[in-house]
C-alpha cells in the first residue's frame, strides 16, 4: 500500500486502470458489475486535477437521462471536474446488469481515498434526492415503465404524478397558489344583515328537516347550533 506522503494520483489512476483490465480504455462485453464500477472509477480518478487527497463521484440515472458530477479534495480546497463520458457509460452498463426486484438504483455513490480503498454505495429513492441530484419528473415516470416496481416513496411519486407540488414547503404552496392574484376579503362576500338574515333561516330550516347534528337552527326567537347547544336571541327583520 502506498503511504500516504508518497503518493503519485497520476500514477495511481493509471495502476487502478491497468488492474480494471483497461488498457485502451475498453472493457469486454461480459464484464461483471463490479469491475465495471472499478473502471469507471479508475476513469474519475485520472480525470481528477493533480494532488488529489480523495475523490468523490455520483451517478444519478433514469429514464435515459443522467447526471454525473466527481469532486476532488486537495491539500488546499475541494474541486469539481467533469466525469468523462466512458465513465458514465460504463456505470450506466452497471446499472442495467444489476437491476433486482426493487428496479434499478437511482444513484451510485463512490469515495476514494488516496490509499486506494473505494466505497461504493447505491440509492434506490427511499430519501429525497438532493436538488442538483434530481432528475425531471418524466424521466423517473420513463424508468418505472421501463422497471416496474411494487411500490415508491411518497415524494417520488409527487416528483413524478404532478412536478413536484407535494413536495414543497406550505410557505412555497401559499406563495404558488397566491401568484397573480388578488386577496379576496370577506366582506366581499358576506352580505348585510337584512339580507344575510333570511337566508341562515332558509338554511336552519333545511338543517331542522334533515335532522342534521350540524348547520344552524331556529326557533320563535331563538337561533341556535344544535350540535353545540348554544343559543342567540335575535330581533325579526322589519
Amino acid at each position: 500500500m502506498t503511504e500516504p506522503q508518497d503518493f503519485d494520483p497520476t500514477r495511481f489512476a493509471s495502476d487502478l486502470l491497468f488492474g480494471a483490465g483497461i488498457g485502451g480504455v475498453s472493457a469486454e462485453p461480459d464484464v461483471d458489475p463490479k469491475t465495471l464500477v472499478d473502471q469507471a472509477v479508475a476513469l474519475v480518478a485520472q480525470s481528477a486535477p493533480p494532488g488529489w487527497t480523495s475523490v468523490h463521484g455520483v451517478f444519478s440515472m433514469a429514464g435515459g437521462e443522467e447526471i454525473a458530477k466527481a469532486v476532488a479534495v486537495t491539500p488546499h480546497n475541494a474541486v469539481g471536474f467533469p466525469v468523462s463520458a466512458r465513465a458514465a457509460e460504463l456505470i450506466r452498463r452497471q446499472r442495467e446488469a444489476t437491476v433486482g426486484p426493487q428496479g434499478p438504483w437511482l444513484r451510485l455513490l463512490f469515495d476514494l481515498d488516496s490509499s486506494g480503498e473505494v466505497k461504493v454505495s447505491f440509492d434506490y429513492g427511499d430519501q429525497e434526492i438532493p436538488a442538483d441530484q434530481l432528475l425531471p419528473g418524466e424521466a423517473y415516470l420513463r424508468d418505472f415503465e421501463t422497471y416496474p416496481r411494487p411500490d415508491a416513496a411518497v415524494w417520488l411519486l409527487a416528483h413524478m404524478g404532478n412536478q413536484g407540488q407535494q413536495t414543497r414547503s406550505p410557505a412555497q404552496a401559499r406563495a404558488d397558489a397566491g401568484a397573480g392574484t388578488e386577496a379576496r376579503r370577506s366582506g366581499d362576500e358576506i352580505p348585510e344583515l337584512p339580507q344575510l338574515w333570511p337566508r341562515i333561516a332558509a338554511l336552519a330550516a333545511m338543517c331542522r328537516g334533515s335532522d342534521t347534528e350540524i348547520g344552524p337552527a331556529h326557533g320563535p326567537g331563538v337561533c341556535g347550533s344544535p350540535r353545540t347547544g348554544r343559543r342567540m336571541h335575535a330581533r325579526a327583520a322589519s
